[in-house]
Parts: C-alpha cells; structure tokens; sequence
C-alpha cells in the first residue's frame, strides 16, 4: 500500500495496486519521491477529502461515501489513470503551486523550465546535471512555496526519451522505464539538503528543429 503525502496538499491519496505485483505503486513511489511511502496496513478511516485508488479487474476510487470505477487496460494505461487522478484531484493550501516544467541548479542560481510536452525539459535537466556540473531539481513536476519563491525538489528520476540518449557522453547507469517509455536517470540526494530559491524563469522553445532558450520577460508571479 502507498501513501503519498505531498506538499502543501489538504488530502492524501493511497494507491493499492492488487494486480501487477505493485509496479504501479513503485512507479508512483519513484515518481512522488520523497512525499511517498510504504505503508504494511490499508487506511481504515478516511477524511471527507482523502482518497483511495484501487488496481484490480477495473480501477476503483474509494472516497468516503461512495466509489467510482474506471476501466483498467494494462500496467501502463493504469500507471497514466492513477497519475492522472492524483493530479486532477490535489487539494492545494495557499503558498503552493503546481507547474508543469523542470528546475535546474547551476552557476550559483535556480531557474524553472518551461515549455510544451516534448521540447526537451528533461533532456535539457539531465544535460546540465550530466555534463555541465548543475543539478537536476526536478524534470515534471514543479512544486513551489510561493511565499518563499522557493522550489521543492520531488521524483527520484528524471526521464529522457530514447533520442535524448545522445547528448550524453556515458548512458551506461541509464535503465529503461517500460511503464514510462523512457530511460531513468537518478537524480541526487543533495537536492533535498538545501532551499532552492527561484532566480529566474526560462521558456524553453523549438523553432525549425532547433533547440533555443529564452529569458522569460514575465515576472514570477505571473507565471505562478
């Protein structure tokens, strides 16, 4: 059974998946790292918000009074559903924000990425954690304190897709992610040592097949 307890979240999820030998709690495990944890015991009482996801012949959403089911169509489509649940379902406490981006460390300062599924957030992360000498705070997910414009490091791995691989001088500590469809890259433990406040944001965009960076001229609360 896995809990997961995030930042700044009113609720918490627990996930039992009862199917695929919990791949799918580890996945979430490594994927809300550190803010998830093995539990040996099933909840028995639940608050009004809190929420229950259960992987067997369908996936069912226990909440307090009542539970919903959605078809179950196999390891991956049922890792995206639960993700997807979590995501949809989050009950933030002011002072937080949820972005869809990366966050690197380098030089001395802090920035966020931001840019479409697919320009190259992630690639470009473990680029400057790999090769540059930066650190890798987070490849997705984005977790934000607002009042202290600080971020909060979360996953395990970042993740590159397979043509990434070529930016990387030595690929040999990469392992594929077949649920993800993408190669794991670990990412280091320092980042949880230290506050990381924000010194700027870059929007990441691709024009004619080319990979460029661009200053955000938007300030921070805009983007938040």
């Amino acid at each position: 059974m896995l809990k997961i307890e995030l930042p700044g979240s009113s609720n918490l999820f627990w996930v039992e998946d009862k199917v695929f030998d919990c791949l799918v709690e580890e996945e979430l495990y490594n994927t809300f790292y550190p803010y998830a944890s093995f539990e040996a015991t099933r909840p028995t009482l639940f608050q009004n918000i809190d929420m229950l996801v259960r992987i067997d012949d369908s996936i069912y959403i226990e909440l307090c009074h009542r539970t919903i089911s959605y078809p179950q169509k196999g390891i991956v489509h049922a890792f995206k559903t639960v993700l997807a649940i979590i995501r949809e379902n989050l009950q933030l406490q002011a002072n937080y924000a949820y972005l869809h981006g990366a966050a690197i460390f380098v030089d001395g300062f802090s920035f966020l990425l931001l840019a479409e599924t697919g320009i190259g957030k992630s690639t470009l992360s473990v680029y400057m954690d790999h090769e540059v000498g930066g650190i890798c705070l987070t490849d997705d997910l984005i977790i934000v304190h607002e009042e202290t414009r600080s971020i909060l490091p979360i996953s395990k791995y970042a993740h590159i897709r397979k043509e990434g691989k070529c930016f990387l001088k030595t690929t040999e500590s990469l392992a594929f992610n077949h649920i993800k469809n993408c190669y794991n890259y670990l990412l280091s433990e320092k980042r949880f040592e230290y506050k990381w406040p924000i010194d700027g944001v870059l929007i990441l965009h691709r024009c004619d097949n080319k990979h460029a960076i661009l200053s955000s001229p938007m300030p921070l609360i805009s983007v938040l």
